[in-house]
């Protein structure tokens, strides 16, 4: 995927993801970083709706898909992996070895630190992995070309929905 096509693609849902991610800073009141955390990482983004198989043989529940969600945190992984191999600019070179990819990986560490912290009702423990998560974010962010965790921007919530270009009426990428 070219720089361009990954920002229209994943530029929302990343900052999405940076909102709500913000919204676990252990400075907040109790009660709203518990319901911020159930939002964060429990599954309630709905991926793919349930639906009946067009050719199907058998009783109806064999002949229904299920209905598939995940996390925040789960598509924020993906989508700021899938944003930061964008910027390889060597297609043999392996996504270990971009820069922005390694940033993402230890933002990643950190948020996995944070949330066994919180887990275990460590507040010094959650505090210092918040604190060192937002740096390594801010990172990534400089590196895709975002606004750090400081911008006004991440005070409301995001569009996640994919960017269209539209060129010629009916044309669109």
């Amino acid at each position: 995927t070219s720089i361009p096509i990954a920002k229209r693609r994943y530029y929302g849902r990343v900052q999405e993801a940076v909102y709500e991610f913000l919204l676990l800073d252990p400075s907040r009141p109790l009660k709203d970083q518990e319901a911020a955390y159930e939002e964060f990482f429990g599954d309630n983004i709905l991926v793919r709706n349930s639906k009946k198989k067009s050719i199907c043989t058998g009783n109806d529940k064999a002949c229904r898909t299920d209905e598939k969600k995940t996390s925040r945190w789960e598509d924020m992984q993906l989508t700021m992996f899938l944003l930061g191999n964008a910027f390889r600019i060597d297609s043999s070179k392996s996504p270990d070895r971009i820069e922005q990819v390694k940033m993402a990986r230890k933002f990643f560490k950190e948020v996995d630190g944070l949330k066994q912290a919180t887990a275990k009702g460590n507040s010094d423990e959650r505090s210092k992995r918040f604190a060192q998560a937002r740096q390594f974010l801010d990172e990534y962010l400089d590196q895709v070309d975002l606004p750090p965790t400081s911008y006004d921007r991440y005070k409301t919530p995001f569009d996640t929905a994919s960017q269209k270009l539209c060129a010629g009426g009916n044309f669109c990428i």
